[in-house]
């Protein structure tokens, strides 16, 4: 037989005894439910009767208290559970929701009608006394107002309806009919009790039916894992013990496993010994392998060996290495990776102390331009500081200039006013000697030689300023020759004063040579008019005359104004160009000031990277090179074109050699591959 279907077999016995044990479980909780159920509706329903008992005894000990005493309270109490609590209609709608028998309802039915006829003597007992206390029919509650009494009863006094009321309450009458609605009842207590006890019954039967039926569903299901355990006993356990046994007491490895009982156990007795069988034929190829092996790790123990007197020969050149020693170098010949590794560590210190050459090298010349650059800039500073200073004394001499324009441009102003005056009093004089016939003693002519002298004066000051004009345009265009590039502006300013300052110096002689003709003029009719007083007639002939010299003079006057407009609009042209002169060279001034720093600044720079290179010099020092103690750079500031070894550089080393130039700086530097 096979375990799958001993399997199947036994799980669907188990599964249906357990389908049945919790079918059975479900019912007697539904029983123990119905039955508790049951317990809690004759509870109910005791609660319920005794409810209507209370309700209806409570009505009766309110009223018969009102009856005694009088009290508005017990009657309050009284239509209060009347109408508002009414505990006994509650009772009533409670058990017809829960569905009483109409046997019960019956006893309802009557024990209310027995009710109504109690609460008529009780209405009329309450209307008998609330009228002996003459409360009137407003204030009584309705139903007692709606009550109407007896002819006989409303012809009593209030103690007579106090005594009848007491009557009422108290007599057998109203105990006979209390007694017929206790009845009733009674009996629908009796019955609805005898209905819940009945219920009780059937539940309590259902429950110990429930209960045997599970005792017996237990009985099966320990019946049915009895036996599904002695089966797997039989067909499991059984086989299993044996395959142990056999496994455990079999000396020989090659042995055969043998098994009966569920064709699975079979199955897995012959797997195992297949399995055994190939694990014997593993082992055997593993033994093999395990020679192999034993042979390659000796194989790996010598190459480990040879690797570590490689690492240690490495190891000893690179701490070499590291201490500057570029001599270093690890023996060529190995093979494999060993051989590449030293190969490439010979070519990487190679490269390296190639590179510490062009650094050396490098550093050298740069350390040469910087001490050339470091010493123009230390000339080239004091140049642009003698410049500042020759611009600075430009810009005083072109401020004198301008100064002294000013001055000329004055004089010539007030030569030009002298000229008008001139021009006014000879004509004045014309007037004069035409009325110089009675009056020739009284002449002005003395007046104009003053005049001639002080015009002579003043073309004198604009000969002088003239001539120190032209010297301080002279100063000027040497200074702007010595400022060099930035002076050509300040040059040609300074030819144009030049220019306009010879131009005046002209136009001055030009003034001199016409006033010396007016002062011989003038001269000569002063002369005439001294002597126009001995002799009258020659006097009015040389009147005539000194009218005509007069006309001439005036011209001349004329002339000597228009010139002296000339010199002053030049005068006013100079010091304009000046004016610029000055700018200019407060700007070669200001120029020169920051290229003085500017220098400075780069003397500085020089200097600092003079310090750079001496430590870098310092540093590229600890190396060692071969065919010397120290890096030195050669005598021509080039590599040759061999390496440290004296073999010939490839033309990728040639390229990344430095080269120096034919000013002393080096290539830039490239790293090698």
């Amino acid at each position: 037989m096979k375990l799958s279907k001993l399997t199947r077999l036994a799980a669907t016995v188990l599964v249906t005894l357990l389908l049945v044990l919790g079918g059975g479980v479900y019912f007697n909780s539904q029983v123990v439910d119905s039955l508790e159920e049951s317990y809690e509706q004759r509870r109910e329903y005791v609660r319920l009767g005794q409810q209507m008992a209370n309700a209806s005894d409570y009505l009766t000990r309110q009223a018969r208290l009102f009856v005694s005493t009088g009290d508005q309270e017990h009657l309050q109490n009284y239509w209060r559970e009347v109408n508002e609590v009414r505990r006994r209609e509650q009772a009533v709608s409670k058990l017809r929701e829960d569905g009483i028998s109409e046997q019960e309802l019956n006893y309802l039915e009557q024990a209310k009608k027995e009710s109504d006829a109690l609460v008529e003597t009780e209405v009329q007992s309450m209307r008998l006394v609330l009228e002996a206390q003459d409360v009137p029919e407003s204030e009584m509650p309705k139903p007692v107002a709606n009550a109407p009494l007896s002819e006989a009863n409303q012809s009593l006094s209030a103690d007579e309806k106090r005594a009848e009321a007491r009557r009422l309450m108290f007599g057998e009458a109203y105990g006979e009919a209390k007694s017929q609605i206790i009845e009733p009842t009674e009996a629908f207590r009796e019955a609805i009790v005898a209905r819940a006890n009945e219920e009780v019954a059937s539940n309590r039967f259902w429950g110990r039916a429930a209960t045997w039926a599970m005792g017996g569903i237990f009985l099966l299901l320990g019946a049915g894992i009895s036996v599904v355990l002695y089966i797997i006993r039989n067909q499991v356990t059984r086989p299993l013990q044996a395959v142990a046994q056999q496994l455990g007491s079999g000396d020989d490895e090659n042995t055969e496993v043998t098994a009966t009982g569920a064709h699975e156990i079979t199955e897995v007795t012959e797997a195992f010994n297949e399995r055994r069988r190939q694990v014997n034929e593993a082992m055997d190829a593993l033994e093999e392998e395990k020679g192999r092996v034993k042979e390659a790790v000796r194989e790996s123990e010598q190459q480990k060996e040879r690797l570590e007197e490689s690492v240690d020969t490495m190891l000893g050149a690179m701490d070499r290495f590291a201490d500057g020693d570029l001599t270093v170098r690890l023996p060529a010949g190995r093979e494999g990776a060993i051989g590449r590794l030293f190969e490439g560590f010979n070519r990487a210190v190679q490269n390296i102390q190639r590179i510490v050459q062009r650094v050396q090298e490098a550093t050298d010349s740069t350390a040469s331009t910087a001490s050339q650059i470091s010493a123009s800039s230390d000339q080239m500073a004091a140049s642009v500081e003698e410049q500042s200073a020759q611009a600075e004394e430009v810009a005083a001499a072109v401020e004198q200039l301008n100064q002294t324009i000013s001055e000329n441009a004055q004089s010539v102003q007030q030569t030009a006013e002298v000229a008008e005056t001139g021009s006014q009093q000879a004509t004045r004089g014309g007037e004069v000697v035409r009325e110089a016939t009675g009056k020739m003693e009284r002449i002005t002519i003395d007046r104009l030689g003053t005049y001639g002298d002080k015009i002579g004066e003043v073309v004198g000051r604009i000969d002088e300023i003239a001539e120190q004009t032209n010297l301080l345009a002279l100063n000027a265009a040497i200074e702007a020759a010595r400022a060099g590039e930035e002076g050509k502006g300040f040059a040609v300013v300074a030819e144009e004063v030049r220019e306009l300052a010879e131009e005046a110096d002209a136009a001055t002689g030009e003034i001199e040579e016409m006033m010396e003709e007016v002062r011989e003029e003038i001269g000569a009719a002063v002369e005439t008019a001294r002597q126009s007083s001995q002799e009258v007639e020659e006097g009015l002939q040389l009147a005539e005359e000194a009218e005509a010299a007069l006309e001439q003079i005036e011209e001349a006057i004329g002339t000597a104004r228009e010139r002296a407009e000339e010199i002053a609009a030049a005068s006013e042209e100079q010091s304009a160009t000046s004016e610029q002169i000055a700018r200019s060279v407060q700007s070669m001034s200001t120029a020169a000031r920051e290229s003085a720093a500017g220098v400075t600044e780069v003397s500085d720079a020089a200097k600092d990277l003079d310090t750079l290179v001496d430590k870098l010099e310092d540093s590229v020092q600890a190396f060692q090179l071969e065919g010397g103690a120290g890096m030195e750079a050669t005598a021509s500031g080039s590599f040759s074109d061999t390496d440290s070894e004296g073999e010939p550089l490839s033309e990728s080393e040639a390229e990344e050699a430095v080269q120096v130039e034919g000013d002393g700086q080096p290539a830039p530097l490239r790293s090698p591959s």
